[in-house]
């Protein structure tokens, strides 16, 4: 039986370059096409991942409008792509509403469209939960309990907006939410904080985890998202069914305790205590944001002078809070439907100080990280 062709878009960014490294290392696909608005010279990757990307083909084009996306489908041998993997999105923050729109909701709706005008098997759209409202009295939130944006989060409107635009009819679309992203090369809020860690354990001086110590954070680890994505290309080939799964590692956490997980020394090892008082930033009100400020100010400073000692002259981990990081982060889904409706196991099922010192060490490997 041929193996099925298949198209990814966001394959540069840190979630779908695991995805292909995944379908490529398994020879799971007979071609592969990655489509990125990102190049990867830019993009921090690592031996392993360019290598892996050596043994694909990749086209830079920013999916803005229906031409992009022919461009993008378009196969001088006039057959459709297989599978198709829509993993571009814009979680960073700071950014112009329309930054959001173009790289998020214009690239969703371009691919959707143009998958089920090309007659293309399947469509598996990544979005991310965070950009839904939830309160903790939510409890384990399940996929039909989210369906308003979360305030203060800048690209929740364009999420919200792209897993709507992608319900086209004449192909299957699954639409995986996953929660916080972590692993190797992830450089998304939660990885981030990784960066603070590190400079705290500098100064020797205890680290304050910008949220509420009570609160849930839902994560899951790339790696499973990799195996779920194409899981759920196989799945949805067979029956035929449209969903919108929720992906979450089940081990449940406290951010004081993830964030105790998270803590590293320059030895390696985790001794950042992370019990500090409760000073905790998000505990502040939305009128002291300020104070996120005077923390850059600061942080900034110190991390500049570490980048200097190290020797390192370009890195893309910055020691910064956005202001939006200093609202409570209340964050918990439940990840257990996938599991009942389509078989999906996860075999990571919650971070660990040996995950943590996996993605530092990455870092350390490519002189990224002092």
């Amino acid at each position: 039986m041929e193996r099925p062709k298949v198209i990814i878009f966001g394959g540069i960014q840190p979630t779908g370059r695991h995805i292909v490294a995944y379908l490529v290392n398994n020879q799971f696909a007979s071609e592969i096409r990655v489509v990125d608005y990102l190049h990867p010279a830019n993009s921090y990757f690592s031996l392993e991942h360019q290598t892996i990307l050596d043994n694909v083909e990749y086209l830079q084009l920013v999916v803005d409008s229906p031409e992009t996306a022919a461009r993008a489908f378009h196969r001088d041998d006039g057959r459709p792509w297989d599978y198709v993997i829509q993993g571009s999105f814009e979680v960073r923050y700071a950014m112009p509403e329309a930054w959001y729109d173009r790289h998020t909701l214009a690239v969703a709706r371009n691919v959707a469209e143009m998958a089920a005008k090309e007659g293309c098997r399947v469509l598996i759209h990544l979005s991310n939960g965070i950009a839904f409202r939830y309160h903790s009295s939510m409890g384990q939130a399940m996929e039909e309990d989210l369906t308003e944006p979360r305030p203060h989060i800048p690209f929740s409107q364009s999420v919200i907006a792209a897993e709507k635009a992608v319900q086209v009819p004449g192909i299957p679309v699954v639409i995986l939410r996953c929660s916080e992203f972590y692993g190797p090369d992830c450089l998304y809020n939660f990885s981030r904080f990784m960066v603070f860690t590190r400079l705290y354990g500098y100064l020797q001086e205890d680290y304050c985890f910008p949220s509420n110590r009570d609160a849930r954070v839902a994560t899951v680890h790339v790696h499973d998202v990799a195996r779920a994505v194409w899981h759920l290309c196989k799945w949805a080939e067979i029956t035929l069914s449209p969903g919108t799964p929720s992906l979450i590692a089940p081990g449940a956490k406290h951010m004081a305790k993830t964030s105790e997980m998270e803590s590293f020394s320059s030895d390696g090892a985790s001794s950042i205590s992370t019990n500090a008082p409760s000073y905790s930033l998000s505990s502040v009100s939305s009128s002291s944001l300020p104070s996120s400020i005077r923390m850059n100010v600061f942080s900034l400073f110190i991390w500049a002078s570490m980048l200097k000692e190290a020797g390192i002259a370009q890195t893309p981990l910055e020691a910064q809070l956005f202001p939006e990081e200093m609202y409570q982060h209340y964050y918990g889904m439940d990840g257990s439907k996938i599991c009942r409706e389509t078989g999906f196991v996860y075999e990571i099922e919650k971070l660990t100080g040996a995950l943590a010192l996996d993605i530092v060490n990455g870092w350390r490997q490519r002189n990224l990280l002092p």
